[in-house]
């Protein structure tokens, strides 16, 4: 039996749980705290209780790296005023855009940075010797 099929258990907002197991988990935990899930595409999961709000991309272990893309769109959405979250079955919640975080991503823009010099810095000495 088709696996979408067999998964049409309604929730507390009236979705449907999520297919991805680990999606699911994270789901039922924070509806049990009290909080309201929707997934409608990117972040996983939007959560709101209240005025609170949040969103959570969930990753399947703890170790697992948010996508570069995923970081930045968390932190973005961090730094103003939107409690941005991973989750894993093994670390649970952590938070996104904390100061660490933004020190590294300060750090890697830094180096994205000095590599884009280098380039540009190369392909004016090759255009000299042409």
């Amino acid at each position: 039996m088709n696996r979408k099929r067999q998964n049409n258990k309604k929730t507390v907002s009236g979705d449907r749980l999520p297919d991805n197991r680990h999606e699911a988990q994270c789901w039922r935990e924070f509806e049990k705290k009290g909080w309201t899930v929707t997934k409608r595409g990117w972040p996983d999961l939007i959560c709101y209780r209240g005025k609170e709000l949040m969103v959570v991309e969930v990753k399947p272990r703890g170790d697992h790296p948010l996508k570069r893309q995923q970081g930045r769109i968390l932190k973005a959405l961090a730094r103003n005023g939107v409690q941005s979250y991973r989750w894993a079955p093994d670390s649970g919640l952590v938070p996104v855009g904390t100061v660490r975080d933004l020190r590294k991503e300060n750090e890697e823009l830094k180096a994205e940075l000095a590599e884009y010099k280098r380039a540009v810095k190369l392909f004016k000495a090759i255009g000299r010797t042409r």
